[in-house]
């Protein structure tokens, strides 16, 4: 507002170039020097270089987003790799031991090509397991240590003897 009446304050009809009125001949000569809402170029140059970093920082906090979540699937994939490479050693394992005489003549006792000696006999899948007072089990004997065996690894090891 100052700066309004110190331009006034030196208006004169001459100086008006042919017009009447003052705030006409004021906006003529002094608004042109004056920044629109306090923007002046170095303002306007300071906000679009803050957009322009802001812009490149928003980029840049993506690409390392998008970087880890890439890492953290490949981890994912080097877990799961390794899971495999033990199920394939488990796999090959099992496959050794089922080609061995041992388990397929144990396998065809179940189909009765067993010796003449053999009672064959099948023990279901769904077999209960034995109670803690059934004949020759270890819970009669005085001392003895609680056994955590399926029921086909207890009939086998009544039947053939204890795994040594």
């Amino acid at each position: 507002m100052a700066r309004l009446r110190d331009s006034l304050a030196g208006w004169s009809p001459s100086a008006s170039a042919g017009t009447s009125d003052p705030l006409a001949a004021l906006a003529a000569s002094e608004l042109a020097g004056l920044s629109v809402a306090g923007l002046t170029r170095r303002r306007v140059v300071g906000i679009a270089a803050s957009l322009l970093v802001a812009w490149i920082m928003f980029a840049f906090v993506q690409q390392v987003g998008e970087a880890a979540a890439i890492t953290a699937r490949a981890d994912a994939l080097r877990a799961a790799n390794l899971e495999l490479e033990f199920k394939v050693v488990a796999a090959q394992e099992e496959l050794v031991r089922i080609q061995g005489s041992a388990y397929i003549e144990q396998q065809a006792r179940g189909y009765r090509l067993g010796t003449s000696r053999e009672i064959p006999f099948v023990l279901e899948a769904e077999a209960p397991p034995l109670g803690p007072d059934a004949p020759g089990s270890a819970g009669n004997r005085v001392g003895a240590e609680a056994s955590s065996s399926s029921p086909l690894e207890s009939w086998l090891s009544l039947l053939f003897g204890p795994i040594r």
